[in-house]
């Protein structure tokens, strides 16, 4: 909470928005969680102006050093495991989505 950033509905322009989704129903751009000792799934909100491929792309896991964190897309079923250097690759549909969890 100390840490939160509130992401109000930001402008659609060109590009992919994320953002977490609390269970209060806040939408966050920074999401300051305490440490995780319990397993937890975050959802991930994404917006997009237009449909077409995107990527996620992890480049750092610096504070998830000792928990396995992995990407949950809805849409799919797919699981995949987060690790430096992992790529996601999808269709998205234009809007704003809870799409995926972490």
């Amino acid at each position: 909470a100390r840490f939160d950033a509130l992401n109000p509905q930001p402008p659609v322009r060109p590009g992919l928005e994320l953002a977490t989704a609390t269970a209060a129903g806040d939408v966050l751009s920074i999401n300051g969680l305490p440490p995780l000792r319990t397993p937890r799934a975050v959802p991930l909100l994404i917006q997009t102006a237009q449909a077409g491929p995107c990527q996620l792309v992890v480049t750092n896991l610096a504070n998830f050093q000792g928990i396995r964190c992995v990407l949950m897309d809805a849409t799919t079923g797919r699981t995949v495991p987060l690790v430096a250097g992992a790529t996601y690759a999808f269709a998205a549909t234009p809007g704003r989505s809870p799409r995926f969890r972490l």
